[in-house]
This record gives C-alpha cells, sequence and structure tokens, in this order.
C-alpha cells in the first residue's frame, strides 16, 4: 500500500507532536493542591464537592474532531488471456476515512470552574518541593488529576 505523502507528512508531523509532548510533560514536576494542615481526607472531599460542582455548571459535551482527510487507494487491474478471451481482477481502491478521535468541548472551561472553587476553599496550585513519595498520575490532563501533598 502506497501513503500519499501528504498523508504521510501530516502523519508524522501528529505522531511527533504526540511524542514530544509526552517526554517533554513526562520531565517536568507536576503542581500540587495544597493548604497549610490539610489531610489527604479533606482534600479528597473539597475535591469530590469542586468537581461535582464543575460537572453540574458545565456538563460534558462531546463532540468528534476529524484529523486529516480521507483517500483512495490505487486501483490495480491484472488480466489474463486465455486465447480470444481474458480474465480480469481488479483490486484496491478502498476509501480509508480520515481519523476521528472524540473530545469534550467543555472540559477546559470545566477546568477553569473546578480550579476556581478549590482556590475558593483556601487550596493553591504549588511546585512539589523535595521528596514527597507519592506516585502522581501519569501526564494529568485536568487539574483535578493532581494531588495533594
Amino acid at each position: 500500500m502506497r501513503i500519499k505523502p501528504i498523508v504521510r507528512n501530516k502523519l508524522a508531523l501528529v505522531v511527533t507532536c504526540l511524542v514530544g509532548s509526552v517526554l517533554l510533560g513526562s520531565c517536568a514536576p507536576r503542581p500540587v493542591w495544597m493548604k497549610a494542615g490539610a489531610t489527604d481526607t479533606e482534600f479528597q472531599v473539597t475535591k469530590g464537592q469542586c468537581l461535582a460542582a464543575a460537572y453540574a455548571q458545565v456538563p460534558a459535551a462531546m463532540s468528534v474532531m476529524t484529523i486529516g482527510s480521507g483517500y483512495q487507494a490505487p486501483t490495480f487491474t491484472n488480466c489474463t488471456d486465455f486465447g480470444n478471451f481474458a480474465n480480469c481482477t481488479t483490486t484496491g481502491g478502498y476509501y480509508t476515512p480520515p481519523a476521528q478521535v472524540p473530545y469534550d468541548v467543555n472540559a477546559g472551561v470545566r477546568n477553569q470552574v473546578f480550579k476556581g472553587r478549590m482556590y475558593n476553599a483556601g487550596w493553591s496550585l504549588q511546585q512539589p518541593t523535595g521528596n514527597t513519595n507519592r506516585p502522581s498520575p501519569p501526564n494529568p490532563t485536568n487539574d483535578w488529576q493532581l494531588q495533594h501533598y
């Protein structure tokens, strides 16, 4: 199968961006939610309340993002002759649709509402200091996936 140069270049760009963002994102320390004197239980309760309020205020709105464009593979016709007759077979010509990725349109706004509620509850996002001896989730995409220390 031969991929068109434009599609191949777009695919290479997408793959390069994804790999680069994962590599760069995994090097930097992630901020953590902090509040003087707060326990992990208090953090979990506050996080749950703020997240529930954020979802109530800004519900999920799923959509689909189309990446690239579809393409038609070339067709090939092979013929075998039998005297005055020919037997021909055509292969290929299949259409490959563009990649479609589902996403939540409201995720960014909901994340900001969540952060605002956490700040109003007295919590703040800070860079961790020293060895916390606690695992953090891999590549958190929202502030509610961050940890409390």
